[in-house]
């Protein structure tokens, strides 16, 4: 996939929800919920504080890294306005994109 799909992606919008407390579904019936600390183009997480549910057993970790391949729903928080978080990741592609493009003119 190239870097322009990559933008357009769920992914831009998990990184646009960098330190928000978001609830993840996987696929092997686990949910997953934590502060997002780190989100790659992937959608391979790094979760703070995080408490992991399968079958009404309930774990705490303080850190947990989440394959973004195993993610099957994203519980998106009401307060983000899904809109204006691709806009502002879409701005920061383009302006990393022409930051790059100037970089290898010179």
């Amino acid at each position: 996939m190239g870097r322009r799909k990559k933008a357009l992606t769920l992914a831009c919008l998990i990184k646009a929800m960098h330190g928000l407390e978001v609830r993840f579904e996987l696929r092997n019936e686990m949910s997953v919920t934590g502060t997002i600390e780190l989100a790659d183009d992937n959608m391979n997480l790094e979760l703070s504080n995080v408490a992991v549910e399968h079958f009404g057993v309930v774990r705490k970790y303080e850190l947990l890294f989440l394959n973004g391949f195993k993610i099957r729903f994203v519980d998106i928080p009401d307060s983000v306005d899904v809109g204006h978080a691709l806009e502002k990741m879409t701005a920061e592609h383009v302006r990393d994109k022409a930051k790059a493009a100037k970089a290898q003119a010179t």
